[in-house]
Parts: C-alpha cells; structure tokens; sequence
C-alpha cells in the first residue's frame, strides 16, 4: 500500500506546472503516487504531464473543463494512499515537506492533519511568509474567528478522515477549504509546522482579482459555510446544503441592508493573507460605497495602522525580500 496519495488538478498551468510536478518527484519522502490530471486545458499542460514517465504518476485526464473541486474529488476515489495532500499546479514544495508532515503524524496519533506555513510569491519577490497558529486548540480559535489558520495545500491528513466528514470538497463556489477545516475540527485535531515548507505563487493577475473577489456572492457563500458550522454544533445530523435556501435568504438581506460589509469583509480577509495594499484598497472601497457607515471608517483606520506597521517591518528586512526561484529547493 502506498504511504502518501499527492493529487493535483492542473488548468492551463503551462507555465509552472513542471516545476510543481519537479518539487513532488525529488522529495526526500518517496513512498507516494502522484495521482494528476488536466482538467481540460486549452494549452500545453496535458502534453507537459504526459511527458513525465516516473512510475509514481498516476495520469487521469479530463476530457473538458470540470473545475477544482470535481476534479479533485474523482482523482481522490483512486487513491490507494494512508495519508492525502492537494498540491496546486502552480506552487513549489521544498523538499523536505513530506518527510517533515508523515513524521509529524507518525509521532503524534492525536494528531489527524498536519499543514505548515507557507512563502507568497510573485515572479522572484517574496510578498510575505505566513504566521499561522500551531496547536490544535490555536487553530480552532483562529477558525471560529474567520482567521487563516490551515492553508490546504500545505495539510497532509490521514485518509480515514473522510470516512468521518466526508467529502473533502463540496460543491461551493468559493471557500472549499474552509467548509473542510470547519468539518474536520468538528472531530479531529490538527497541527501546523513552524517553518514555511511550501510555496505558493501569486501573479498581478490573482492580485487585482482578489480586489473584485468580494462582492455578496463570495460574503455570502463565506457566511453559509459557518451558518453550517453552528448548524452541525448544535444539531450534528443537519448538514445539507439542499435544504438551507431560508438561511442563503437571510445572509442576502443583510449584504442588501449593509452594502458595503463584503469590502470590510474582504479587507479582513485579505490583511490576514499578507496582502497589504489590497486589503488596505478595500477598506477604501467600504468608504466610497457607503460613506455614513461608521464602520467603515473604523476598518480604514485599523487597516491602514496594521498595513504601516507591516510595511515598515519589511523595509527592515528588505534584504530577505527577493529570492531565486529555481534555487528554493538547491542545497
């Protein structure tokens, strides 16, 4: 039986798909698949993934366009694994992370998930390093705060787990991860590692998206997910999403009645991400979208104190903020 099941949906990844593939194949870890598909590509990633012949890959192609969340849940049904992590087709993971992750879960059977921080890049400029919280009860908070606290890439979890909540991806339109991690601390505990062992890659277009990303669809989805967490809190057996049409209605009234919440929402979110300009943009947005709300004016001010603060923190440390790439994983 194989340890560890690796799965990546890839979608027009052309241009970094093989040096996340690379950063699988040479960790010092071996005893894992790759399980990898395509998900319906219109350049040369299919061709790219065809062209590795390492055993340890497992190639399950779409035919057409799935999405994420599809394709990753029909890949799992194929996995033969102990243990399961998702890895985007874009991002790098050093080397040594697999090792690290199954030692961790290996010496501590408390423990179900193990994920780590994480690096944020974009070309060769690191735009920040992750702080999440470690111990199991640290991320719980964190959670039920609406704070990063699990960056899904970089968990590994012990397959039995979806015995118990189910499927790893359910069909939101955003916010998968977070439904999984609220699903999972329902019954399980787990655990971050203190050093960045992935790296995730951001471009100037996933950073102007991230601007246009929160509107009431996205603030509400976010809501509806822990409407379900208090939900399965209070009455563990209701957990179908089928049946909360009432709820989705009463999250809508109040992005109606306050119009500006998803900026201030989103504002939050995306200081928590490292993403300091962006978030500091949407608190501006609060503003300009409803000017008498006096709670704008008070995520402006804590915005713009916390971004100063973490820009002057980086020009102390601006000699650490470029990298090489293709040396991440060089010894």
């Amino acid at each position: 039986m194989t340890s560890l099941t690796v799965i990546m949906a890839a979608y027009n990844a052309e241009r970094y798909v093989s040096a996340a593939i690379d950063s699988i194949l040479n960790q010092t870890y071996t005893d894992f698949e790759l399980i990898i598909a395509d998900d319906g590509s219109n350049d040369k990633t299919r061709k790219i993934i065809d062209s590795y012949t390492d055993p340890r890959i497992v190639i399950s192609h779409n035919q057409f366009n799935r999405g994420k969340v599809a394709t990753v849940n029909s890949l799992i049904e194929k996995a033969r694994g102990q243990y399961l992590t998702i890895h985007d087709a874009d991002d790098i993971s050093r080397l040594d992370r697999f090792e690290l992750q199954i030692a961790a879960l290996v010496d501590d059977c408390q423990v179900d998930m193990v994920g780590s921080n994480y690096i944020s890049f974009m070309s060769n400029r690191l735009m920040s390093t992750s702080n999440l919280p470690l111990d199991s009860e640290m991320i719980s908070s964190f959670l039920e705060d609406r704070k990063p606290a699990l960056h899904g890439p970089t968990t590994i979890l012990r397959m039995k787990v979806l015995d118990k909540v189910g499927p790893l991806y359910r069909n939101f339109t955003h916010g998968e991860d977070i439904d999984f991690n609220l699903r999972f601390i329902g019954y399980f505990k787990a655990k971050n590692l203190c050093d960045p062992l992935y790296y995730y890659r951001m471009n100037k277009t996933s950073l102007t998206k991230s601007i246009r990303y929160f509107n009431n669809e996205r603030v509400i989805n976010s809501d509806l997910i822990y409407k379900l967490h208090g939900i399965r809190l209070r009455t563990p057996n209701i957990n179908d999403l089928e049946k909360l049409e009432d709820v989705k209605l009463e999250l809508l009234q109040k992005t109606i009645k306050d119009p500006s919440y998803p900026f201030r929402f989103g504002a939050n979110y995306l200081y928590h991400q490292g993403l300091n300009l962006n978030s500091w943009l949407l608190s501006v947005k609060s503003i300009t979208n409803n000017p008498l709300d006096f709670k704008n004016y008070v995520c402006f001010m804590e915005i713009s104190f916390l971004t100063i603060k973490s820009e002057i923190r980086n020009l102390i440390s601006r000699k650490k903020r470029f990298l090489n790439i293709h040396e991440i994983n060089k010894k």
